[in-house]
């Protein structure tokens, strides 16, 4: 079986503009995983591209790396032309792609052209994930408690909240994330982006996120994980720790993820949703993530199964470490 697996930032999609940094680490850290995750799996071949100005597989110097083939692509319009003939060529493509600037749904188109197997959620579903206002609006009409969301500029509602987040109204992470006071002015990263923004009631609790595997009506629950975010009011992900501490029943956590699954169609293979657990102890899902996200790298430490399986539709026995296990970025 031949398996195309594509992390946009670091594929050569992105060849044109600087590398960020953060965001590159973080998506070279979740590639290599896969990657290494698809390539241990028998009869599994395994191709990608990858941005020249990161380093090769090669120099991993891992068993795993040598049964990969490495597209290097030194422009944008060479890794969407090589994008377009794997797809076309696989069994099968997995893409790593954040929501921004429609890169994840973009994705999606292009695999569908070329007549290939998607391994993720639909386009509809991708589209809806990541417009974080819709999205709040939806899951409000499906009576999933989320956290109050506005237009940044809808000032037909008053800020009720002394302390706001206002983030993009697409975006991925953490980016161009900023919790406020009501009555500070808006800094120049924001006033200058060129995007839409929202804002929402700051509200203290714990973060919490949790990853699904979708195959229909089937979904596979990972356990609950408690998110480390910055405290300089800037909610950077830091990592992730496993078990939580948060001691919310599986059931509970099932209603959710069954509710939002039967409301959005399309939601499919590997998915995840940010969680905020109140000092109340109100549980809100912050947003839905429709695609692999970076908890990926603290859950394939704790599984006694290999993840990509269950991501091919491979049935495979669900079995975790008790252990205590943390991932920092």
């Amino acid at each position: 079986m031949l398996v195309f697996v594509s992390e946009f930032l670091c594929s050569g999609a992105c060849s044109n503009v600087p590398l960020d940094d953060s965001l590159a680490s973080e998506g070279k850290a979740m590639l290599l995983a896969i990657l290494e995750d698809f390539a241990r799996i028998p009869d599994c071949q395994i191709v990608t591209t990858l941005d020249p100005r990161l380093e090769g597989l090669s120099e991993q110097g891992s068993d795993w790396a040598s049964r990969v083939i490495v597209h290097p692509c030194e422009s944008q319009q060479s890794e969407q032309q090589m994008f377009q003939r794997l797809a076309r060529e696989a069994d099968a493509t997995f893409v790593i792609a954040p929501e921004f600037d429609d890169c994840l749904a973009s994705r999606r188109r292009l695999v569908d052209e070329a007549n290939g197997r998607f391994l993720g959620s639909s386009l509809s579903a991708i589209q809806l994930c990541a417009d974080k206002l819709a999205l709040a609006h939806k899951l409000e009409e499906i009576q999933v408690a989320t956290i109050p969301t506005l237009a940044l500029d809808d000032h037909r509602v008053p800020w009720e909240s002394t302390e706001v987040v206002v983030k993009p109204r697409c975006g991925a992470g953490s980016q161009a994330t900023f919790q406020l006071q009501a009555t500070d002015p808006l800094s120049a990263e924001i006033k200058s982006s060129g995007w839409q923004f929202i804002r929402q009631p700051y509200i203290a609790g714990t973060p919490l996120s949790v990853a699904v595997m979708s195959d229909g009506d089937k979904h596979t629950i990972f356990p609950v994980a408690d998110q480390q975010i910055s405290t300089d009011r800037r909610f950077h992900y830091l990592g992730s720790d496993l078990p939580s501490t948060s001691k919310i029943n599986d059931s509970t956590i099932r209603a959710i993820v069954e509710s939002i699954a039967a409301e959005i169609p399309g939601l499919d293979g590997f998915w995840g949703i940010d969680l905020l657990l109140t000092q109340d102890k109100q549980l809100l899902v912050v947003e839905i993530n429709p695609r692999l996200t970076s908890s990926y790298l603290v859950y394939r430490q704790s599984a006694r199964f290999n993840v990509a399986e269950l991501i091919l539709g491979t049935s495979v026995v669900i079995e975790w470490d008790a252990e205590p296990v943390r991932f920092r970025v």
